[in-house]
């Protein structure tokens, strides 16, 4: 699960982490209100979740409120072009004083997987290009979620970027935190570029990335409450306060004005309104609506489907860990995509269940009164109940043998069998 950055400020902001005064806000009123109760320079930033952003035009400063207001009002509603991304359109900005930063750096958490460890990243060039730049590898050991970063090493790593003194010691502080907020919150990566220094000495989380375990949020109930769009609130620090400081906007269906009907949204946002964001979901532009289990077999039923004349109008992977329940809500969105005339079942069971897909594929059903014409493949962990449980719904179904009669035309679908 990832979040927006005004999100991931706020978390770091509630762990002591410094990050600058900001409010996120989605349209007029709540920009102008936002932009009284910081004082100028600013910073106005799209909130997407994709990369590239500043080279789109998704990042602006602004001496003062009124420029700040424009800036807001440009980005609201437009649709960024990042490169090597589809369009991306912006429903909400963040709002934030600009820092005076005499260095941009670099630090991240994250899972190393050719290690299976965990391991600090820090480098002395951040911003822009960073890519470019190899950072230094700081692996954690076991011990480190309880007591986070050692001193020692958090000030080994300041060095490594470059810095001494009173600013080494800053930045060992924020490193530290950073470390500590993985663990604690179950990440996956904790991505901040730039980290500044200030002119005035202070340490500062300019811009921030998160990724979390989708396993471990039951654990985490605030976290996952952030995949809804309607969950968003602002921060502020402690130096600036206006009333409480913290305010929430209203998330309306105009915040999409200017985006028209032919633009659909990219697969990360509209997957979050899907099982949580737990399941990817993609638009096509076919007629066969495709729930599976994996990419790899996803994206190649998808192509065998336009191969054979007949393409997807949709698909979900539901991967190895869903349940009935999530079946049910992912075949319901993938028959709700217009143009969708047939569904293909097509599993693998591994992991995965076929008896609970089947459960889930039922309930979906048995809710619509224009039942489409389903083709169903099971293979593997248990799929003689599963294939049962679609005998007794009392639905009719086409049952498939082969990959190919999965994805071949109507007339060499088989007819309903139980048996192999």
């Amino acid at each position: 699960m990832r979040v927006f950055e005004y999100q991931a400020k706020s978390l770091l902001a509630a762990s002591g982490i410094p990050v600058p005064a900001g409010f996120a806000a989605s349209h007029s009123k709540t920009v102008q209100a936002a932009s009284k109760c910081i004082q100028p320079p600013f910073m106005v930033k799209a909130q997407v979740l994709s990369g590239y952003r500043k080279d789109a035009g998704g990042v602006l400063s602004a001496p003062d409120r009124k420029s700040a207001e424009s800036a807001a009002a440009g980005l609201l509603g437009s649709v960024l072009m990042p490169a090597g991304g589809g369009p991306v359109p912006v429903r909400l900005v963040l709002i934030e004083r600009k820092a005076d930063a005499v260095a941009e750096m670099y630090a991240a958490v994250a899972l190393d997987r050719d290690s299976g460890r965990v391991s600090l990243l820090v480098s002395r060039r951040g911003g822009t290009g960073v890519e470019k730049a190899e950072p230094v590898r700081f692996p954690l050991t076991a011990s480190d979620p309880e007591h986070g970063f050692s001193a020692h090493l958090s000030l080994e790593a300041a060095a490594a970027m470059g810095l001494s003194g009173t600013a080494a010691l800053e930045t060992a502080g924020v490193l530290s935190g950073l470390v500590r907020f993985f663990f604690v919150h179950e990440c996956t990566l904790v991505e901040i570029n730039p980290l500044a220094l200030t002119l005035d000495g202070r340490v500062v989380c300019l811009d921030a990335k998160m990724e979390f375990d989708d396993y471990a949020l039951f654990r985490h109930p605030e976290i996952a409450a952030l995949s809804d769009a309607s969950a968003a609130f602002s921060f502020m620090d402690g130096a600036a306060s206006c009333g409480s400081g913290r305010s929430s906007y209203d998330f309306t269906e105009t915040d999409a004005e200017g985006i028209t009907e032919a633009l659909r949204l990219p697969a990360l946002e509209e997957n979050a309104s899907i099982c949580g964001g737990r399941i990817p979901f993609v638009r096509m532009d076919g007629e066969v609506g495709v729930l599976a289990n994996g990419a790899g077999l996803a994206m190649a039923t998808a192509d065998a489907l336009a191969a054979a004349g007949a393409p997807a109008s949709a698909f979900c992977d539901i991967g190895g860990a869903a349940s009935a329940a999530d079946v049910e809500e992912a075949a319901a969105a993938v028959l709700a995509v217009p143009g969708t005339r047939r569904l293909l079942v097509h599993v693998y069971g591994g992991i995965v269940r076929c008896d609970a897909v089947a459960e889930g594929l039922v309930s979906a059903l048995r809710m619509r009164d224009d039942r489409p014409e389903v083709t169903v493949r099971f293979e593997g962990n248990r799929r003689q109940e599963g294939l049962a449980l679609l005998a007794a719904s009392g639905i009719p179904f086409r049952i498939a043998g082969s990959f190919g009669e999965a994805v071949g035309e109507r007339g060499r679908s088989l007819p309903f069998r139980v048996s192999s």
